[in-house]
């Protein structure tokens, strides 16, 4: 329960902030694509996925300082969380240093443009023989354009932020 105060505070803080375009993007999605939005909340397995991928993509931007030679792959760095998975508080640990390093909001929609890559990936290769793109996956465009926005909003409150310290 920790982890999700964790994210839940910081994503209520971030609602009522300079975010809102943002949520308000993500709201018009479920408005737009209710069986989408239903459908997704099935699939714990993706879930987990798309969890090891958006947090193994946010740490291989963290490492801008690194020098090229000595940076890990998305697929080094998700292997590695997936085998710190098994050791107790890992993952809080790593939610805590995204959450302190990223918005939440920038968690939050990494980890929905990786759920709706791995559904269309599943549909697409016919493991997922039940549904189709339009009962699972969101529009690429839409996500697209959440993950811009996100990003953009986030770069100008994270400068603004960063400015004071330099």
């Amino acid at each position: 329960m920790q982890l999700l105060d964790l994210i839940g505070e910081s994503l209520f803080h971030e609602l009522h902030g300079a975010y809102r375009p943002v949520f308000d993007m993500v709201m018009a999605l479920e408005r737009d694509f209710p069986k989408v939005a239903l459908n997704q909340i099935k699939f714990d397995d993706t879930d987990a996925i798309s969890m090891f991928n958006a947090q193994a993509h946010m740490l291989y931007t963290m490492q801008g300082h690194v020098p090229e030679a000595d940076r890990k792959t998305r697929r080094q760095l998700r292997d590695a969380l997936q085998v710190l998975e098994t050791i107790p508080g890992t993952r809080s640990a790593m939610v805590k240093l995204l959450v302190e390093s990223f918005a939440a909001t920038v968690y939050m929609v990494e980890h929905l443009f990786f759920i709706n890559r791995e559904l269309e990936r599943r549909i697409d290769a016919g493991e997922l023989k039940e549904y189709t793109k339009d009962d699972a996956v969101y529009p690429k465009e839409r996500i697209d354009d959440l993950v811009a926005l996100t990003y953009k909003v986030w770069k100008a409150d994270y400068v603004l932020q960063d400015a004071g310290k330099k």
